[in-house]
Formats: structure tokens, sequence, C-alpha cells
């Protein structure tokens, strides 16, 4: 099958397994706003939510696709383990200690993020925090398998990961009883969602992964400054929505889950086809 007939045919797939993950979370934002309403509690909901991927995306998820991608495309099959190994345990071992520092000093990140509720009491929060850390390795680690299926052309995998935390978040919120602390109740479907989302990659990276351990042609200093540059123009773009954010937050209750929910919108049909593009001719180029 010519590479334009395959695109096009696993660009359908993706598109719409991406469509499916973009609905589901509009179905997870209006599920949080019944559950918490337009509030203060609502605003720490969507901050709990969207923290591990936002670290992930701001100190790795860029730079590691970028660098990684080519790569495994690049390198013997048998080389791919040693890559994948050494580069999850650093992912591991860094959002690993960030975990820990998020759950020790919740306040800091609280601060920096919506700078609005940093005099909140940290007991309103502060188990949330700690609880939802625990996604934050999970999160990394899902950037370093999804770089290894994208380079093995297996996108309807990773393309799915958003589908499947998103579920999660869902059955748990319409599945959990009334609670008086419902932000603990979300904080474990998060860490949970994160766990299966990752657990689902690595399942299917597991066959791409026999070979040897050792690594013979891969310049780790040069894939290193590949990773820095494009993490660094990731990371500038990125920002730009989290200032805005925490913008927002001065102007009062309920305006970070109103942005939020505003930015799922706007950014509904451009993820679906720019995500489907990039994704599927990325490791080709």
């Amino acid at each position: 099958m010519r590479f334009r007939d395959k695109a096009l045919s696993v660009g359908v797939l993706l598109s719409l397994v991406v469509l499916a993950g973009r609905v589901s979370g509009l179905l997870r934002e209006v599920r949080i706003g019944a559950v918490f309403g337009l509030s203060d509690q609502t605003d720490l909901a969507v901050i709990l939510l969207t923290t591990p991927d936002l670290l992930v995306n701001l100190l790795l998820a860029g730079g590691l696709s970028a660098a990684l991608v080519p790569e495994f495309a690049r390198i013997d099959p048998k080389e791919r383990a040693a890559l994948f190994i050494r580069v999850s345990l650093a992912a591991a071992l860094v959002f690993g200690l960030l975990a820990v520092l998020m759950a020790t000093t919740p306040q800091l990140f609280l601060a920096l993020l919506a700078p609005a509720y940093a005099a909140a009491p940290p007991a309103g929060y502060a188990l949330p925090f700690a609880i939802a850390a625990i996604a934050l390795p999970f999160a990394a680690l899902a950037g370093v398998t999804g770089a290894l299926l994208n380079a093995e052309q297996k996108f309807l995998v990773v393309g799915s990961g958003t589908l499947i935390f998103n579920a999660v978040i869902i059955a748990v919120l319409f599945g959990s009883p009334s609670t008086s602390a419902p932000l603990t109740i979300l904080a474990i479907a998060i860490a949970v969602a994160a766990a299966l989302r990752f657990a689902s990659q690595l399942v299917a990276s597991l066959p791409h992964l026999r070979g040897s351990t050792r690594l013979y042609s891969v310049d780790m200093p040069a894939l290193a400054r590949r990773f820095v540059a494009t993490l660094t123009a990731s990371t500038m773009i990125l920002l730009m929505p989290v200032a805005l954010r925490s913008l927002v937050s001065l102007g009062g209750s309920g305006n970070i889950a109103a942005f939020n929910f505003a930015t799922k919108l706007v950014e509904l049909p451009t993820g679906i086809v720019l995500s489907t593009i990039t994704t599927i001719t990325f490791p080709h180029l």
C-alpha cells in the first residue's frame, strides 16, 4: 500500500479515536461542572486534572517526541530496548522526584498555577494533590512508550490514551456516591487513569522491546541536544495558556474552570486535524 493511501486510511481511524478522546474530555468537564458547580472547588479540580500532563508536556513531552521518534525509527530493532530502558529510568526518576515535591509542597504549585488560591489553607487540597502526584511518573513514562509506538506506526494505541484517561475519570465521577471529599475521589481517579493509560501503551510496546540491552549506534549527547532544543521551543509555546490561566484565576472563583472549558471547545477541531497529520507523517519524514 502506498504511503498516501495508508496515511489516509490510518488518518481517518486516528481522527475518529482522537475525536472520541476530545469528546470524552468535554463530557468529563461537563460532569465535573455537575459535581462541583462553578466554584473554587471546580478550579481546584481543574488544576488537579491538568497538572500532571501539564508538567510532563512542559518539561518532557515536546522534546521527547521530537528526539525519540526518529531515533527509534532509525536504530536497529535490537537497540530499541536499551534506549527505551535508559530513557524510561531517567523519566521515572525525574518525575518521581517531582511527584514527591508536588505531594509535599502543593501550595508551591498552586501559587504558580493559580495565584489567586495561594493563600488558601493547604488542609483543603493537600491530600488530593498528594494522591494526584502519583500520576506524574506514569504520565512521563507514557510519553516514552508513546514515542516508541509512534515510531512503530502504532498510532491508534497512543491516540486512545486520552480516551482511556477520560473514560476512567467519567466512570469514577458517575459511579462514586455523594461524598464530602469529592476532590479526593477525583485525585484517586486521576492516579488510576494515568496508570491504566501507561499500562495500555506498555503492553503494546513489549513486542518491540526484544533485543540487546547495549547501545551501539546511538549518540546520546546528540540525542540530548535535540531534546533540549525542541523542548525549549515547545515549552515557550505551552507556557502561554498556563500564564493566561494564572491571570484568569485572579478574576474570581470559577474562572479557571470556565477558561478551561472554553479552551477545550477551541482545541476540539484543531486538535483532531493537526495532531493526526503530524503523528502519522513524522515517523516517515
